[in-house]
């Protein structure tokens, strides 16, 4: 990734500039299911556009978090999957997904 990572503030701050910026935590969601097409995840995500996905998917290969495997079919195919690494931070989410349950209701969120 070539942005840089805060060193100031809390010692929370690398690691929330990393996982959290916009549609990062949806992507590694999506993707926790298994792998998706660009399209997939186009779709899934509305309203994000296709320029923003396109970036944020480029940035989060860079950082280790997907993987890009491209299939020369007819048409061309390219598929996203969580690395690794990108599968370590889905426990993190499932965790705020639950306290979201627990403590917010949809009507306090709006």
């Amino acid at each position: 990734m070539s942005r840089t990572l805060l060193t100031t503030g809390t010692p929370l701050s690398p690691a929330l500039e990393l996982i959290f910026p916009r549609w990062t935590p949806h992507i590694v969601w999506l993707l926790g299911s298994g792998p998706m097409r660009f399209g997939d995840l186009q779709r899934r995500l509305a309203p994000v556009g296709t320029a923003m996905l396109a970036q944020r998917l480029r940035e989060m290969e860079a950082a280790g978090f997907l993987e890009r495997s491209l299939y020369l079919h007819h048409p061309p195919r390219v598929e996203y999957s969580l690395s690794d690494l990108g599968r370590t931070i889905v426990p993190i989410l499932r965790s705020i997904e639950r306290w979201s349950a627990t403590h917010l209701s949809q009507e306090e969120v709006r």
